[in-house]
């Protein structure tokens, strides 16, 4: 398994597609991700966090991903631009 689960894009706001990505290896296993995004975010076997692909990731908004993110004890998750311009 990577550090990383695989970063996927949203930006339901009308904003440009940005990526969420969770890092295994500083994840807690909180669950306040899972919690608050059931439909985003679930468990893996080693209770670390992961991103779900599909249609409730595409539609958050931008703001509620970088909530999220601010909101994660561990930091795990991120939510940023690539050099390229696509967010990650």
């Amino acid at each position: 398994m990577s550090d990383r689960s695989d970063p996927h894009p949203f930006g339901g706001d009308g904003q440009a597609p940005a990526r969420l990505s969770v890092d295994a290896q500083i994840c807690i296993g909180s669950g306040e991700c899972v919690l608050a995004e059931p439909d985003v975010f679930a468990f893996e076997a080693d209770q670390a966090a992961r991103v779900l692909p599909g249609p409730a990731l595409h539609r958050m908004p931008a703001a509620r991903a970088r909530e999220l993110a601010m909101n994660c004890p561990s930091s795990a998750i991120s939510v940023g631009r690539a050099p390229d311009g696509e967010v990650e």
